[in-house]
């Protein structure tokens, strides 16, 4: 139960990236594997990959606090960016997760429903997600439009995640099957 728990925790994190924007400017350890990637601006352990495809979303920062994510802590993402292309209905988002070498999940979302989740959630939890336009205070939903997004979320992390480095790929396309992103990333959970 624990193990799906901190799964879903991580799913949530990757998903909640893709979604929207996502940076950083720590250097991840290179694995086989792993696409080539870069830095984005923030205090984050995510970086962009596939840097040499085209992508519809340009990604300005990131920053979690706390700096790595702790256990039994609150993780606030906040996290802005410029989408090129709109989200419609169809887009989706790959995700992969392990936990050091073993592969915990490797599964296919909806990113409007995704959106749509996340604010049926903020209507009905504490834990509210922020996802607004720069420019209009309304919650994102399908279709989201081109242009700057800021996102602010906070996500409860159980005190019984397991310890250990957890490595994510996270690949976001249009419905029409353009690369939105691709997000890559380490988390190091330790005892506290």
């Amino acid at each position: 139960m624990m193990l799906l728990r901190s799964l879903n925790l991580f799913v949530v994190i990757a998903t909640f990236f893709i979604t929207l924007t996502l940076g950083s400017d720590i250097k991840v350890l290179l694995q086989p594997n792993r696409p080539p990637s870069k830095p984005i601006p923030g205090n984050s352990p995510i970086e962009v990959c596939d840097i040499t495809t085209s992508q519809a979303l340009i990604i300005e920062n990131i920053d979690l606090t706390p700096n790595p994510p702790a256990r039994g802590s609150e993780l606030i993402l906040e996290a802005s960016g410029v989408l090129l292309d709109s989200v419609l209905e169809g887009s989706y988002v790959d995700i992969e997760v392990k936990l050091g070498y073993i592969k915990l999940v490797t599964q296919r979302f909806d990113l409007c429903d995704i959106l749509r989740q996340e604010q049926s959630k903020s209507v009905h939890s504490k834990h509210m997600m922020e996802m607004k336009h720069e420019k209009d205070e309304n919650p994102i939903v399908c279709p989201v439009s081109k242009g700057p997004h800021k996102i602010v979320k906070t996500v409860k992390i159980p005190k019984e995640v397991p310890v250990g480095r957890y490595t994510f790929i996270a690949r976001a396309y249009t419905q029409d099957n353009s690369l939105l992103t691709c997000l890559t990333g380490d988390f190091l959970i330790s005892m506290n």
